[in-house]
């Protein structure tokens, strides 16, 4: 009966949640929105691919995410990534190396008539720091007609030169980037982004309010596919 009424409260819920990078923050395919996870509420999420594993080096990777709406201001992001065929030494987890990451944003303007939301943001803050990355993004939405959805975001990340107490080993969105989403009620999701060295795109699709099936392409050639789940708290 347990299970039946969560279930029941998870199809009950129709709130518009961001969706969440690669990274597991919000925001596009690698790149972060301005948006954040309302207050309160949480998303979880896993993907599998090959990225680069911030020393240069290509490999099979997954991921599993879990960020919080702490305020309706901030958002925290923390996210495993487990490395399959790689000796990770004393990291390993049954048998397979993983990487921790904590991130957070903060929300500094508010979307408001014309102005678009603004919000600041640390990424890989802690550990190894393979994707590290501190970055200002602004976003806005546009709604031309009832079900269509447009969201631009321009954005500039740079090394968080000072706030660590040695160089990470690896950097994301190092420079400037951008990207556009265009959905349609809140079910199908079209991206795009350039990520400060390459461009890629993406679908998402919502068959359940809380439930995210996501496909990309990092660079036009590298897939990852996962899914993603949406709920309150």
């Amino acid at each position: 009966m347990k299970h039946l009424l969560l279930l029941f409260y998870l199809l009950s819920c129709s709130f518009l949640v961001y969706s969440q990078t690669l990274y597991g923050i919000t925001g596009l395919l690698r790149i972060p929105t301005a948006h954040i996870i309302e207050d309160g509420k949480a998303s979880s999420g896993y993907l599998h691919f090959r990225d680069y594993t911030g020393e240069g080096d290509l490999h099979e990777q997954f991921s599993i995410h879990f960020s919080l709406g702490l305020t309706s201001r901030l958002e925290l992001t923390a996210r495993l990534v487990g490395f399959p065929g790689i000796d990770g030494g004393d990291n390993d987890i049954y048998g397979i190396p993983f990487d921790r990451m904590l991130s957070g944003k903060l929300v500094i303007l508010f979307q408001d008539g014309w102005w678009p939301q603004v919000s600041v943001g640390i990424q890989d803050a802690v550990g190894t720091r393979r994707q590290h990355s501190i970055y200002l993004v602004a976003s806005r939405d546009y709604t031309p007609f009832t079900g269509f959805r447009l969201e631009a975001s321009a954005g500039y990340g740079s090394r968080a030169i000072g706030l660590v107490t040695e160089e990470a080993r690896g950097y994301a969105y190092n420079g400037p980037f951008g990207g556009l989403e265009a959905s349609w009620k809140n079910r199908i999701f079209l991206m795009g982004e350039y990520d400060a060295s390459t461009l890629n795109v993406g679908l998402r699709l919502a068959p359940l309010r809380w439930l995210l099936l996501q496909g990309f392409l990092l660079d036009g050639r590298r897939p990852v596919a996962g899914l993603a789940l949406s709920f309150p708290l």
